[in-house]
C-alpha cells in the first residue's frame, strides 16, 4: 500500500494565507534533495539542528526566498527516517518549492504518509497514527483532549493489561494440551477463567463508556418512527423546514426512507429520517419499505417514536415501542405525542408510556422547540465519553467489544471445565481471537483495506 523506499515530499501546513508555511520531505534522499533547493549545507548538520538561508528552485517555475531549514536525522525523527522541514514565507512559495523537489526526484506524498511511514516503521501504534488525523479534526474540546490522550498511548494503556492476561492464559492453554498426557496441572480453571472474565469486564466497560467520534462534518442520525398515519412526514417537514415529505390523510404514504436535515439549538445539525410506518405490511412493495424503515431505526443514533394523540389506540403502538427497543438498544428514544391540536387523551398517554411524554403538533408547532432541545442533549450525551472514557471511532470500539465477548467465551469454557485440558482446543480459539481484536487496535492484526481506509482520511502533508 505505501512504500517507504522513496523519498516523499508534501506541504504539511495548512492551505490559506500565513507568514510562514512548511515544505516537509522523508526518505534516503531528503537531505540531498533539501540542499539542491537551499543555499546552505545541510548534510554536516546533526539531527535536532536548524539553518538560516535561501531557497533557490528553478524549475518548473523559478522561485527565490528566506528560509529556515530544520533537519531531523533517523531514526530520531517522526518517521524514523530522515526528514526534513523548509520553512517559506507564505503558501505561493511553498507550493513552488514542492514542485521543484518533485521535479528533482522526489515523489508527491499521499494523504496521511508520514504518518503512514511512522506506524510501519514502529514510531506509532495504528492507535496512536490515527489519532494524529483526531487532532487535526477535533471539533470540540473532549474530542481534541481524546485525541492527545490517545496519541499519549492511552488506548494501549487501557488494553494492555487485558492483553497480558489473555496472553498468560493462552500461554497456559496451549502448555495443557503440550501435556495432555502427563500428570501436571498448570492452573485451576476456575481460577484462569475468572482472571479472563475480569480482563474481558474492563475492555467492555471501556467500550460502553466510550464516547462515538463523529469527525468532521459528520452529523448524527435521528429515525422518526411509528405507526402509519402518525404525523411522521409532517414531523419531518416542521423540523427541516422543508416540504420533504408528501403528507396526506392516507395511511402508509411514505414507501422509502427520506432525509432532510434539521438545526438543534446551538447550531449542530442532525440528520432526520423518515422511514414507512411500521405496522404490518399487505403487499410486497409494503414489506420492502417496513424493512427499509426497520434499517433506518437499527442504524440511527436516536429514534422519535410518533405516537397519534388523537387517535386513541394505543395496543399496537405499545408493540412498535417493543420493537424499537429490540431493533436498535443503544440509542435514546424520545416519545412524542403528535396531533395535539385535536381532542387528545394525554394524561392517558403518560400513564401508559412515560411521564417525559411530550406533546407536540407537527401542524401548528407546538413542543418542537422543547424536542430540538430534548434531542440536542440526548445526542450529546450519546457522544460524549462517561467519567474517564475516551472518543473512540466505532472500529476502535467493535475491537474492544468483541475481544471482551471473546475473552467471555474463553472464561466460560473454562469454568465449566474440570481441566484446562479438556476445553484447551476450544478456549485456545477464543484467546487468539480476543488478542487479535486487540491486534487490530494497535495495527499488530490489520488488513491493508483498513490501513487504505484510516489514513485515506488523512490530510496531505500529515
Amino acid at each position: 500500500m505505501f512504500s517507504a523506499d522513496d523519498t516523499i515530499v508534501a506541504v504539511s501546513s495548512a492551505d490559506g494565507p500565513a507568514a510562514r508555511s512548511i515544505v516537509r520531505l522523508s526518505g534516503p534522499r531528503a537531505i540531498a534533495l533539501a540542499e539542491g533547493a537551499f543555499s546552505g549545507p545541510l548534510a554536516g548538520l546533526g539531527g535536532f539542528r536548524a539553518a538560516d538561508g535561501v531557497v533557490d528552485v528553478a524549475a518548473p517555475q523559478p522561485i527565490r526566498a528566506p528560509a529556515r531549514a530544520y533537519v531531523f536525522r533517523a531514526p530520531r525523527s517522526y518517521t524514523r527516517q530522515d526528514v526534513v522541514e523548509l520553512h517559506v514565507p507564505g503558501e505561493v512559495v511553498a507550493a513552488r518549492l514542492c514542485a521543484g523537489l518533485i521535479a528533482a526526484g522526489a515523489r508527491q506524498a499521499s494523504p496521511g504518509e508520514f504518518t503512514a511511514r511512522a506506524f510501519l516503521s514502529g514510531r506509532l501504534d495504528l492507535a496512536a497514527a490515527e489519532a494524529v488525523a483526531d487532532v487535526v479534526d477535533a471539533e470540540a474540546d473532549a474530542e481534541l483532549r481524546s485525541a492527545v490522550g490517545v496519541l499519549d498511548g492511552a488506548l494501549a494503556r487501557l488494553c494492555r493489561p487485558a492483553a497480558d492476561e489473555l496472553t498468560e492464559a493462552l500461554a497456559l492453554v496451549e502448555a495443557s494440551i503440550d501435556f495432555a498426557e502427563s500428570d501436571i496441572e498448570l492452573a485451576a480453571p476456575g481460577e484462569v477463567a475468572c482472571r479472563l472474565r475480569a480482563a474481558g469486564a474492563r475492555l467492555a466497560r471501556a467500550a460502553a463508556s466510550a464516547g462515538a467520534w463523529r469527525g468532521p462534518g459528520a452529523r448524527p442520525r435521528a429515525a422518526i418512527a411509528g405507526r402509519p398515519n402518525a404525523g411522521k412526514s409532517s414531523l419531518l417537514n416542521a423540523l427541516s423546514g422543508v416540504d420533504r415529505a408528501i403528507v396526506s390523510a392516507l395511511a402508509g404514504t411514505t414507501r422509502d426512507v427520506l432525509a432532510a436535515p434539521a438545526t438543534l439549538p446551538g447550531g449542530a445539525e442532525v440528520l432526520l429520517l423518515d422511514a414507512a410506518g411500521l405496522d404490518a405490511a399487505a403487499d410486497a412493495l409494503a414489506r420492502a419499505a417496513h424493512a427499509a424503515a426497520r434499517e433506518a431505526v437499527a442504524s440511527a443514533d436516536a429514534v422519535l417514536f410518533v405516537l397519534d394523540a388523537a387517535a386513541g389506540e394505543t395496543a399496537r403502538d405499545a408493540d412498535l415501542l417493543a420493537e424499537v427497543r429490540a431493533l436498535n438498544p443503544r440509542a435514546p428514544r424520545l416519545l412524542l405525542a403528535n396531533k395535539t391540536d385535536l381532542p387528545a387523551d394525554l394524561p392517558g398517554l403518560r400513564r401508559r408510556f412515560a411521564d417525559d411524554l411530550l406533546a407536540i403538533s407537527a401542524t401548528t408547532g407546538r413542543g418542537l422547540d422543547e424536542l430540538r432541545a430534548r434531542l440536542g442533549r440526548a445526542l450529546a450525551d450519546l457522544a460524549a465519553p462517561r467519567p474517564a472514557g475516551l472518543i473512540l471511532h466505532d472500529r476502535q470500539k467493535r475491537s474492544l467489544a468483541a475481544a471482551a465477548a471473546a475473552a467471555g467465551r474463553a472464561a466460560t469454557l473454562l469454568h465449566d471445565a474440570a481441566e484446562i485440558a479438556d476445553v484447551a482446543e476450544l478456549a485456545a480459539v477464543e484467546l487468539r481471537a480476543a488478542l487479535d481484536a486487540l491486534g487490530e487496535l494497535t495495527g499488530e492484526v490489520v488488513a491493508e483495506d483498513v490501513l487504505a481506509a484510516i489514513f485515506a482520511r488523512f490530510c496531505i502533508g500529515k
